[in-house]
């Protein structure tokens, strides 16, 4: 690694430019170098040997460049990747726009985390069920007495 070796930026696709334009403008005179892997976005449906693989492909693409630091801006990169190619690739630096963090161990069977996701609301109460289907007198008076809502006129 030479004085006059790049800082690389790599991201799924193009948002990571606000973070190599973050980057310029705390060292205006770095040599920056963006990856932005937009023939396989977005990385966050993709398995994490897939998001794995795809930037060890671009580290061995990126690598005759002899970066000084690698920066993954994409946050599923950080996340699933960044772990283990800090050990495959001792030669180079790496940081994140996230913390990956330890792995969390897997919950016990049958313990209950105390989380709730966004799906798992409490159901509300439903309405009472009918014992009979509906007349249909009753079905065609309450649909012509439905108007249409008059529109705004200026």
């Amino acid at each position: 690694m030479s004085p006059t070796s790049p800082i690389v930026v790599l991201d799924s696709g193009l948002g990571g430019l606000t973070v190599a334009k973050a980057i310029r403008a705390a060292l205006p005179h770095e040599r920056l170098v963006y990856f932005g892997d937009t023939a396989r976005l977005p990385y966050g449906s993709k398995s994490a040997a897939a998001v794995t693989g795809f930037v060890r492909e671009i580290l061995s693409f990126l690598r005759p460049m002899r970066p000084k630091h690698v920066v993954f801006a994409c946050n599923t990169a950080t996340a699933l990747a960044l772990p283990a190619l800090r050990g495959a690739y001792p030669e180079l630096t790496f940081s994140g726009v996230i913390d990956p963090g330890p792995a969390p161990p897997p919950p016990r069977r049958g313990a209950s985390t105390g989380r709730r996701s966004a799906s798992s609301r409490p159901r509300r109460p439903s309405a009472p069920r009918r014992t009979s289907a509906p007349s249909t007198a009753a079905a065609a008076t309450s649909a012509s007495s439905c108007r249409r809502p008059r529109r705004w006129r200026h």
